[in-house]
């Protein structure tokens, strides 16, 4: 047993293991299916110091390598792979190799590195840590229209959880910290372009939709300089998320594969692409639902859609893909045959959880992929401190926030860009969409809240409609069946029912009556109310706009303002009352006399 640095290395010549001993003595370059040393450690090192390997990383491991292949291999003609490609993990093989032979370890040790070397090796600054040279640019897939969702929206636009289907595979991308984010958009390529305006991300137009691997051929001029892994996503796969693909990526760059490819083993496997294995678990070949005969189809592995390939094998290889299938088109599955036919090794990397790398086809799927991000959702917030009565029946969309200690009855919706504060209280059948609410506000039962902001310790409800622009300060109280449009409502004011305030600024300890009207549109154009602080306003006032009322003034029940009112003014606007007698008797007059007509 040796203790080694294994640096995994990947160049246009390399495609396998490099070993140094811990003490700094070289083991060379590892054949990746015999374990033979190919490479000289003078070699190994001038490589890598001129930095030619697509990516490296760097790990302690005890090495063990079988120098000589097994007889099952001799008999096929080839050997043995250094990892099992099952697993995904160096660990996993180690029983399938015997101890490096004494007198073999002396002799590489023979082939120590240089003081010169060593010093070098010193200034790359190699560690333990897993380090990469080239990086890893993502692609996300995301021209076909989709046409089995029956709509004329373009499919990785339609939202799930309140956001648009293909901004979940750009964030992971994103938090992965890809250095760079490359769109392939097809179909309603300018609406995609609109809803996604981010300097980190580059579009790149297909004109034509003639396949997965025509798609991933229009990033090819991002790549061309390219050197690192490229990880092709699935812009209708928005479930997969950061953890697997940091997994999937360390994987393949520890293996000696030119490209993985993620997979699960699916329960009913129609229509997907099934994976063929080698019997020492490489991948073979990947075969469409179409293009498959009834053994292949009996599989139940199958392709996600989701790959890690060597930049500059995928540049290389897009171009030798052909069309020649029943659909006529370029797949982008062809490179694992290409890679075949170099000599080159495929690999599969699988997911456990079929759900997390669903593609989205339908609606049946679209609600599926939304209930199951609605409950991590749900889960999420529970575990930051939000009581959730009923989380089955709670709807809270994925970028919406809420402060602990907040209680959330059934049935309210949490929209959009939503902030809710701590101890908040969520009445059933509320709607916040893109609004802030600071804490200790109560949104009572039926309320509609629209790109608002409520403040401290307000109330809202139950039946009120806060329209888009209004705001609502401190202690304010806004109650049932009012309504507020682009107006602000000032600290401790009340309008407590059956008002409507529009383009309006209501000043602090402000007392609006029932009925309370602002008459705010002219049939042209819309006017200000401006009410001071401290007013008194009767029921069923009419203010008609533009009018200003001073602080500490009062207005009558029942008066129509069409002019300012001075501070601390009383306005009346009223006609003289008139009382007619015998009125009641003149009614009964006039209906007898028309109930004799009629007969």
């Amino acid at each position: 047993m040796i203790q080694a640095y294994v640096i995994i290395a990947h160049s246009r010549d390399i495609y396998g293991p490099q070993a140094y001993g811990s003490d700094g003595s070289a083991r060379g370059s590892i054949h990746p299916l015999s374990g033979k040393l190919i490479y000289t450690s003078e070699r190994l090192l001038s490589i890598i110091l001129e930095k030619k390997f697509h990516t490296y990383r760097i790990r302690p491991v005890p090495l063990r390598v079988n120098h000589e292949p097994s007889t099952r291999a001799q008999a096929e003609g080839e050997t043995p792979p250094l990892w099992d490609a099952s697993s995904q993990r160096t660990g996993s093989c180690q029983k399938r190799f015997t101890p490096w032979e004494e007198k073999r370890g002396r002799a590489s040790q023979k082939q120590g590195l240089t003081k010169t070397s060593r010093r070098s090796i010193k200034k790359l600054n190699f560690t333990k840590e897993d380090r990469a040279l080239g990086g890893v640019a993502t692609i996300i897939l995301a021209a076909g229209k989709g046409t089995r969702m029956k709509s004329d929206v373009v499919k990785v636009l339609h939202p799930i959880l309140g956001l648009p289907m293909l901004s979940y595979p750009i964030a992971v991308s994103l938090e992965i910290k890809a250095d760079k984010t490359i769109i392939v958009v097809g179909y309603q390529a300018d609406q995609i372009k609109e809803k996604f305006k981010n300097p980190q991300i580059q579009f790149v137009l297909q004109k034509e939709q003639l396949g997965t691997g025509h798609a991933a051929l229009q990033a090819v001029p991002f790549l061309k300089t390219f050197t690192g892994t490229a990880l092709i996503l699935c812009g209708d796969v928005p479930l997969v998320n950061a953890g697997t693909l940091r997994e999937f990526v360390a994987a393949f760059e520890e293996s000696p594969s030119v490209l993985s490819v993620l997979t699960t083993v699916a329960e009913n496997p129609f229509g997907y692409g099934r994976i063929l294995r080698s019997p020492e678990g490489w991948l073979e070949k990947i075969v469409e639902e179409k293009d498959a005969s009834e053994k292949e189809r009996s599989v139940r592995e199958i392709n996600t859609g989701i790959y890690c390939v060597r930049a500059p094998f995928l540049v290389e290889g897009l171009g030798e893909i052909g069309k020649d299938n029943a659909q006529g088109e370029y797949y982008l599955t062809d490179l694992v045959e290409i890679a075949r036919k170099k000599g080159l090794r495929c690999s599969a990397h699988i997911v456990s959880d079929p759900v997390e790398v669903m593609g989205i086809n339908t609606r049946v799927d679209l609600a599926l992929a939304n209930e199951v991000l609605r409950q991590a959702k749900s889960k999420d917030l529970m575990l930051s401190g939000v009581t959730m009565l009923d989380p089955r029946t709670t709807y809270v969309d994925q970028s919406v926030e809420v402060g602990k200690d907040t209680l959330l009855y059934p049935n309210c919706h949490l929209q959009g860009r939503t902030k809710i504060g701590e101890r908040c209280v969520i009445e059933p059948n509320v709607k916040v969409s893109d609004s802030i609410i600071g804490n200790e506000v109560t949104l009572r039962s039926n309320s509609v809240i629209t790109e608002s902001k409520i403040e401290e310790g307000a109330s809202i409800g139950p039946f009120s409609h806060l329209r888009p622009l209004s705001e609502v300060k401190t202690k304010a109280k806004i109650g049932n069946f009012v309504e507020v449009k682009k107006s602000v409502i000032g600290r401790g004011s009340k309008a407590n029912h059956l008002t409507y305030l529009g383009d309006s600024i209501v000043g602090e300890e402000v007392n609006i009556g029932a009925g309370t009207i602002t008459c705010n549109y002219d049939g042209f154009e819309k006017h200000p109310t401006i009410i001071g602080d401290g007013v008194f306003v009767g029921s069923n006032v009419e203010l008609v706009a533009p009018v200003k009322v001073g602080n500490g003034s009062t207005i009558g029940a029942g008066s129509t303002i069409t002019k300012d009112v001075p501070g601390g003014a009383l306005a009346i606007s009223r006609t003289k009352q008139k009382n007619i007698k015998g009125w009641s008797r003149t009614i009964k007059h006039r209906r007898k006399k028309t109930e004799t007509g009629k007969g």
